[in-house]
């Protein structure tokens, strides 16, 4: 659904961090949502008429005057919106949206309705997760930003494995991705990582060994190594952590995750590294897109 929309209306908005509640002054039926920040940690709450809005502007993640709590991809300028998730809960009497401590995010009704849930994401028993709109697309709830435990509008791509477990390395895009995908078509998992354009090239393997740690051609080591392609240069590729020089410095940062900087290989976090090493089993299929 794509949606034209005209000026923005200026309300004030005010953070009170000592109780984690956004207050809002001014505003009524009808106006414009009110950007506020990019996150929800433990204890903030969202009113009708306020949003959040990624650090790129891209995209604004909405609760309506009318209760529905709304994803939207901002388009070029003065194109409008897109529309690409909802919470489906228009009409139900949404009041105020919970991201509460023990990591659910929960919307309430007004107090006039009973104050119970309307709709929550799911998440308790992650206490201190975080709802965000990262730079990378969609919304996400996260704990302390490591695995995926909630998201909206963020799709994997569609290789044609439905029923099988599999992961899919795309180098399309602005930032290298990672996407882990069970085979009931749940998103386990996105994450920008480091590889290398056209090498493996494109196209469909799988997984044939594992090592706890293994050691580079030309030195320093890569723990959690999963195997699933031969290189264009006869080296054997896989996924691991970010490798360490033999002083135990690694060879990029965290911040340039996504860029091609590996000889083929594909670089991950330490603890993205880890948990792919423990959930993909000997010949889960991995696609090599771009």
């Amino acid at each position: 659904m794509r949606i034209r929309i005209g000026a923005v209306a200026v309300l004030a908005t005010l953070l009170l961090p000592a109780s984690g509640v956004l207050a809002q002054a001014g505003g009524g039926a009808g106006r414009a949502p009110v950007s506020l920040r990019d996150s929800l940690g433990p204890g903030d709450v969202m009113l009708r008429g306020q949003s959040l809005l990624s650090p790129d502007g891209s995209y604004r993640l909405a609760f309506l005057w009318g209760g529905d709590l709304v994803l939207y991809r901002n388009l070029a300028p003065y194109w409008g919106v897109e529309e690409i998730w909802s919470a489906g809960t228009r009409g139900m009497g949404g009041h105020r949206l919970v991201m509460q401590q023990d990591g659910d995010l929960v919307m309430y009704s007004a107090p006039r309705l009973g104050g119970g849930p309307v709709w929550r994401s799911g998440t308790d028993g992650f206490d201190g997760a975080q709802l965000a709109l990262p730079r990378d697309g969609g919304a996400t709830i996260r704990l302390n930003d490591a695995q995926l435990l909630w998201s909206a509008g963020l799709t994997a791509p569609d290789v044609g494995l439905g029923g099988r477990r599999h992961a899919v390395y795309d180098r399309r895009g602005e930032k290298m991705m990672m996407w882990l995908v069970e085979a009931d078509g749940t998103l386990v998992d996105s994450y920008p990582v480091s590889g290398m354009f056209r090498n493996p090239p494109a196209g469909q393997y799988e997984v044939y060994s594992k090592s706890p740690i293994a050691y580079g051609y030309r030195g320093g080591s890569m723990n959690d190594m999963v195997r699933f392609a031969w290189g264009l240069n006869g080296w054997r590729i896989g996924f691991h952590a970010i490798p360490l020089r033999s002083n135990g410095e690694p060879v990029q940062t965290l911040e340039q995750l996504g860029q091609s900087l590996s000889a083929g290989c594909v670089r991950q976090r330490a603890d993205k590294a880890e948990f792919l090493y423990e959930w993909a089993p000997i010949g889960m299929p991995v696609v090599v897109l771009g």
